[in-house]
């Protein structure tokens, strides 16, 4: 598989912009796949021995976030008190989030790796040729 084959799946399997998560607002997290609102790059790359999903965030769980300083009005009330009900976690500020890496003995990590030994003659040699610009 090549590299911009990979960057349309994910491109596709996004759930969409990470939302700002606000201190006066309520905000529900799905777990999945999010673009970040700006970012130089976004797509997969191969640096410092690394496979990484640049411009993403993976949310691991479903989260609902409500900040301990907002104000619960009945609407909010029955919204966390519906997404609780459905196995969210509630939380008081938005989840730490990694870059994406991928395992070495994963089919994206070696399907990139020889797309850029196949770019540089062989070599373990990092560059960003195929990692798409915004």
């Amino acid at each position: 598989m090549k590299i911009n084959e990979i960057n349309d799946y994910y491109e596709k399997a996004c759930i969409g912009v990470f939302p700002f998560v606000g201190g006066h607002r309520v905000t529900v997290l799905q777990k999945g796949l999010y673009k970040k609102l700006k970012s130089n790059y976004r797509g997969v790359t191969y640096k410092n021995n690394k496979v990484m999903l640049f411009g993403y965030y993976w949310v691991p769980d479903d989260f609902i976030v409500v900040p301990n300083n907002i104000d619960i009005t009945e609407g909010k009330e029955r919204l966390i008190n519906y997404y609780e009900n459905k196995g969210f976690k509630k939380i008081d500020k938005a989840p730490s989030l990694k870059t994406v890496e991928f395992e070495e003995d994963s089919f994206i990590y070696k399907s990139v790796l020889n797309q850029y030994k196949l770019e540089n003659n062989g070599k373990n040699k990092t560059n960003n040729k195929s990692t798409q610009r915004l």
